[in-house]
């Protein structure tokens, strides 16, 4: 159907598929964020080729935060969600933020003796 502004705007809708196609601009959108190739670190995987095969797909951003990617695949029912590896050192709330470190060879104390 003609997005805002009506038929003369060249902006079309498909609401079911939450897509926005723009002729002037020859943008494609989906949820108002522009569409991209599913990336690489996503399309590697085995269960990737498995569920898509593979053939090009494209993914609209659902959420970006500090350790994971959140992607829908346009087209389908499906979600990707990438992680990121967590640092050893960091493993959370009340968690030591460091692993001891051994001794190094004739180290001493404060008082001067060996620890």
């Amino acid at each position: 159907r003609p997005g805002e502004g009506g038929a003369g705007t060249g902006r079309w809708d498909a609401a079911e598929a939450e897509l926005t196609v723009d002729l002037q601009t020859a943008e494609v959108l989906w949820r108002n964020d522009d569409l991209k190739p599913v990336p690489d670190s996503m399309s590697e995987y085995h269960d990737y080729g498995a569920l898509f095969g593979r053939a090009p797909l494209h993914c609209g951003l659902v959420v970006r935060q500090e350790h994971r990617h959140w992607v829908h695949v346009v087209g389908t029912d499906y979600d990707l969600i990438e992680w990121d590896e967590p640092n050893p050192n960091d493993q959370g709330v009340g968690a030591p933020k460091s692993r001891a470190e051994p001794a190094a060879a004739g180290a001493t104390n404060a008082a001067g003796a060996p620890p």
